[in-house]
């Protein structure tokens, strides 16, 4: 059976074709973003009557195009290059 955290290990390596850097829970840097990056979060498992169910989340973030406004055309583009990137269209 496949764990969360080979989950995000893979998801880890997959982000890496986006040429940014790429983090995982516990080593996310804190503070102002001042660049592209992103975290991979795997979730704790549930379990279930057959099988473990849990989600690993993939955030994409990006700095403000200013205070208090977010760069909601880069963060689309790049959203739809991750969905290209692990073939979700």
């Amino acid at each position: 059976m496949i764990s969360v955290t080979d989950i995000g290990n893979i998801l880890y390596k997959d982000c890496g074709a986006f040429g940014i850097p790429v983090f995982q829970k516990g080593n996310v840097p804190t503070g102002k973003i001042d660049s592209e990056w992103i975290v991979i979060y795997p979730k704790v498992q549930q379990d279930l009557v057959y099988w473990r169910e849990s989600f690993v989340e993939v955030n994409i973030c990006v700095p403000d195009i200013s205070e208090n406004t977010a760069d909601l055309i880069k963060l689309n583009d790049m959203e739809r290059k991750a969905r290209q990137l692990i073939g979700y269209s």
